[in-house]
C-alpha cells in the first residue's frame, strides 16, 4: 500500500459547495490527534505541578538563614538550660520564707473571711423565707464551689 492510499484511508477530504467557491475541508484522524493532544495536556500539568511545587520551597539561602538563625536559638536555648539546672538554689533561702509566710498569711485570711461569710449568711438564712441557692441567686452570690477555687494547703 503507498503512502497516499493509507492517507486516504485514514483522513478524508470534503469537497463542499458553497455558493460559488469551492470549498475543501479535511477531516484529520480524531483519534491520533486527540490522544496526542491529551498526553501533552497531562505532561503539561505534571510539569505545573513541579514547578509550583519548587516554587514554594524555600531558596538556598533562606533555607541557610533559617538554619543560622535555628542553630543560635538552640545554643541560646542551651546555654539556659545549663544555668538553670547547675544553680540548685535560684531563690534565696530569706526570700523564699518570706513568700512561703505570705502565703500561709494569705491562707489563713481566705479561711477566716471564708467563715465570717458562712456565719452571716447562715444568720441570715434563719429567718429568710426561701432556700439557700435561691438566697445565692437573689444577692448573686457565687462560692469557691461554683467557680472551682480550691483553698490550698499550708506547707
Amino acid at each position: 500500500m503507498t503512502s497516499g492510499k493509507m492517507f486516504a484511508k485514514s483522513s478524508a477530504i470534503e469537497k463542499k459547495q458553497n455558493g460559488t467557491n469551492l470549498v475543501l475541508s479535511y477531516k484529520a484522524p480524531s483519534n491520533f490527534f486527540g490522544t496526542f493532544f491529551r498526553i501533552k495536556t497531562t505532561e503539561l500539568q505534571d510539569c505545573e505541578t513541579r514547578l509550583k511545587g519548587l516554587q514554594s520551597q524555600p531558596t538556598t539561602k533562606d533555607a541557610e538563614k533559617e538554619i543560622q538563625s535555628l542553630e543560635k536559638t538552640v545554643s541560646e536555648l542551651e546555654e539556659r538550660l545549663y544555668k538553670v539546672s547547675n544553680e540548685r538554689n535560684l531563690v534565696p533561702k530569706d526570700e523564699r520564707e518570706k513568700i512561703k509566710k505570705k502565703h500561709e498569711l494569705a491562707v489563713k485570711e481566705w479561711r477566716k473571711r471564708k467563715r465570717m461569710c458562712t456565719n452571716i449568711i447562715d444568720a441570715i438564712l434563719e429567718n429568710y423565707p426561701k432556700s439557700k441557692k435561691d438566697f445565692f441567686e437573689d444577692v448573686g452570690i457565687e462560692t469557691d464551689e461554683e467557680v472551682g477555687a480550691k483553698i490550698p494547703d499550708i506547707y
